[in-house]
């Protein structure tokens, strides 16, 4: 997840809601794809306060093929 295609930018806040139907789960990593601890099932949503991690290392996947998000990512000024 990529906040204006600068991936080095710090984020502060993040917020990802999955939107998907049936039991499709998010899995979220915040160390560059190396775990994925957070699951975040079909309906629920996930926030948390950051410190010093860059957009680069937060990525998600899906148990299904395609998967809905909605998320916010606040970058630190």
């Amino acid at each position: 997840i990529y906040p204006n295609n600068d991936a080095s930018d710090t984020i502060e806040f993040l917020y990802i809601k999955n939107k998907s139907e049936g039991s499709d789960n998010i899995f979220l990593s915040l160390d560059n794809k190396s775990t994925y601890p957070i699951s975040i099932p079909s309906g629920e949503a996930f926030a948390c306060r950051l410190n010093a991690i860059t957009a680069d290392k937060i990525h998600i996947k899906s148990s299904a093929n395609m998967v809905t998000a909605q998320y916010l990512l606040a970058k630190a000024e």
